[in-house]
Parts: structure tokens; C-alpha cells; sequence
């Protein structure tokens, strides 16, 4: 059947690239193969792109753990890869097969820790958003991918974002869940709308540039596009879905939803002045605490350094804010979509009291004559 020719050739990609270490020889072998089927994959280019990028992912993680370049007798062979990354992390001896024992009573004491001179945050949103991970969470089609695209172009260009200024940077914006004709008239929509003339700092990816996943070297292609580019400063992932990794068979919810978190958590510890937001959908159940509705486990809040949530509040037509994470208090801001941008409206009970008071107006206007609290009501 196609699923089991498709894993065939699957595996097979992964032996030959396995012994080559080469994705263009490894397709040309493959191609030559007596189970190959070249016009399959001639309609089809971004299958074999993706079984290729599978095929490296596997024989790098396999020879990271497994093999170690030959060194003269006497000398201790040296980690590669992320297999250094790790055992430095971990305290490990070259080799990373013993542990270093490490003497914690030199840790620092309350005194040293406040007189640190530590440098202020450097805000990339003045007062709303700074150096971290962050998710923006909301229900489907009520202006997520606006109000980050609204982020994006305004920090790329130095503009204000919900009437804040914004630190101008450089900006990778992936749009998952976006083609590039919809990308094109938002975009100029909302350049109009905020004044924005034109910025090379804002770099697109869109659903069809074939952006890898965590398993297909996400993380890796990120860091090393962040080593060779300094001045980005903001990442914005739409959606986190399209990014994370697959969840494993035996793996728990929680366990799932922190470990696509933690690499994007450990890069901002690379890189200080980064900051990453990330779009994720809310689930359908309602909930008192509007950080409450992000679809998954606490496992997502309590990973990230802030959530921000939109909410509407049907009873008085009102979309809110609210922002609250590990630096900085909590926000609460009425806001309202006028396309292509979301503007603030004030404090959310001034403008819930405000709309209250011209509904009941209103109403008295309708009826024409006096009422008592209770008609009213």
C-alpha cells in the first residue's frame, strides 16, 4: 500500500544518507533504486526534501551520541555537537561518561546578589514586552496573526505597537498557517494604517517555504540563523503547532507541551536581548481565569516568561488583554480590532461602566418615557 512504499523509501533514504552523510548523493542512489518512483516524487519535491531533512536529523543525533573523532592514546576524546553542549551543562568530563563532582557551598550570598550591578531590562515593547519566551493566546480567527503581525512590522520599523514604542530590531516572522498572497494584503493594509513606508528587517517564512519542524532541525537552523545575525531580536512563531515537536507514543501531556518549550527557553538563554512570542489556540471550554483556556497543560504557562490573552466579553462586546508573567505586573487593556490593527480603548471597567451607561441611555431614548431600576434592569 503507499503507506508502506512510503516508509520503505523512508528507510531506505536513511541508510543511504546513513553511509554517505550527503543528501544530494543520497538521492541520486535512491533515485536509482530498484523501489524508487521518480515521477512520485517529481510531483511531489517537498516529500523528498522533508524524508532527506528526516534522514540528516537521524544520523546527526546518532552519530552525537554514538561516536567520537579518534585522538592519540593518553589524550580524553572531545564531545561534538550538542553532545558538548551537553555534558558542559551537565558537568561531565570530556569523555561524558563520568561526573564531575561539583562543591555547591560557593554559591552567591544575598549581599553579592544585590549589590550585582545587573543592567535594566532592555524592553523591545516599551513596558508590555521584553527578552523572553512569550505566548499569545486566543480562539481561531479573532486576530492573533493580526496583533503579531501588528508587532512584527512596527518593531522592524521602530513604530508603536497598542500606542507604545517599540525598539527598532530585526524581526523573523514565520506565518505557518499563512500563503504569501495573504501575507501581501495584510501587509500592505497595514502599512498604510501605521504610517510604515517600507523596512527590510521583517523576513518572512510562509506555509510554503517548507520551514522544518523541532524533529527536522528547527532549533538548529534558528540558532544558527540568529549566530550569523546578531541583530534579530524578535521571533514570532504562527502557530506553535507547526513548529513542536511530534509527541511521543508513552509521553505525557505535560512532559509533551515543556519539552517544546525548553529548547526555545535554553536559545533565549544564548541569546539575552532575544524574544520569541508564540500564537497558540485557546480550547473551547470558558474559564473564570482567562489564563486558564490555552489549549494543553499548565505545562505551557508555567514554561514561558509571560502569556498574553484575548478575550471577549460577549455581555458587553469587549476584547481584553491581559498580560502577566514572571517580571513586570500584569496588564489588563480594552482593546478593539479596526482592520488592519488593533487599537486601545483604555481600562477595561472604564470602558465596560462607559458602554454600560450608553446602552441603558439608550434605552430610555427607545421607550421614551421614565423607568425604574428594575425595568431598566
Amino acid at each position: 500500500d503507499a503507506g508502506g512504499r512510503s516508509e520503505a523509501d523512508l528507510g531506505l533514504i536513511n541508510t543511504l544518507y546513513y553511509w554517505t552523510g550527503d543528501g544530494a548523493r543520497t538521492e541520486r542512489l535512491f533515485l536509482q533504486s530498484a523501489i524508487a518512483r521518480p515521477d512520485h516524487y517529481a510531483r511531489r519535491p517537498d516529500l523528498m526534501s522533508r524524508m532527506l531533512n528526516m534522514a540528516a536529523r537521524d544520523a546527526r543525533m546518532f552519530f552525537q551520541r554514538s561516536w567520537r573523532p579518534p585522538t592519540p592514546p593518553g589524550v580524553a576524546p572531545v564531545p561534538v555537537g550538542a553532545a558538548a553542549r551537553a555534558a558542559a551543562s551537565w558537568g561531565l568530563d570530556q569523555t561524558g561518561s563520568a561526573p564531575v563532582l561539583r562543591d555547591f557551598n560557593g554559591g552567591m550570598s544575598v549581599d553579592e546578589l544585590c549589590e550585582l550591578d545587573i543592567p535594566p531590562i532592555d524592553w523591545l515593547v516599551d513596558g508590555l514586552i521584553r527578552p523572553g519566551v512569550f505566548m499569545l493566546v486566543g480562539k481561531p480567527k479573532k486576530g492573533k496573526s493580526w496583533m503579531v503581525l501588528d508587532l512584527a512590522l512596527n518593531v522592524a520599523a521602530g513604530g508603536n505597537f497598542l500606542q507604545k514604542q517599540c525598539r527598532q530590531a530585526r524581526v523573523i516572522y514565520f506565518a505557518l498557517e499563512d500563503n504569501k498572497r495573504r501575507m501581501k494584503s495584510r501587509l500592505t493594509d497595514m502599512k498604510a494604517a501605521a504610517f510604515v513606508r517600507s523596512t527590510d528587517q521583517l523576513r518572512i517564512f510562509t506555509v510554503s517555504d517548507d520551514v522544518p519542524n523541532m524533529d527536522e532541525g528547527f532549533i538548529d537552523s534558528l540558532r544558527h540563523s540568529l549566530t550569523l545575525n546578531p541583530n534579530n531580536r524578535l521571533v514570532v512563531i504562527d502557530t506553535l503547532a507547526t513548529v513542536r515537536y511530534r509527541k511521543r507514543r508513552d509521553e505525557g501531556l505535560y512532559d509533551y507541551d515543556r519539552r517544546s518549550f525548553d529548547p526555545l527557553i535554553k536559545l533565549c538563554a544564548e541569546f539575552p536581548n532575544l524574544t520569541v512570542i508564540l500564537v497558540h489556540h485557546a480550547r473551547k471550554s470558558e474559564s473564570d481565569d482567562p489564563f486558564d483556556i490555552a489549549s494543553g497543560t499548565t505545562g505551557l504557562t508555567a514554561a514561558v516568561d509571560g502569556t498574553f490573552v484575548l478575550s471577549f466579553d460577549k455581555q458587553n462586546e469587549t476584547t481584553v488583554l491581559h498580560g502577566a508573567g514572571r517580571d513586570g505586573d500584569p496588564i489588563e487593556l480594552a482593546i478593539r480590532f479596526e482592520k488592519p490593527r488593533w487599537q486601545v480603548l483604555g481600562d477595561p471597567a472604564d470602558v465596560i461602566m462607559h458602554s454600560s451607561q450608553s446602552a441603558i441611555l439608550d434605552h430610555l431614548r427607545t421607550v421614551g418615557v421614565p423607568q425604574r431600576l428594575t425595568e431598566i434592569a
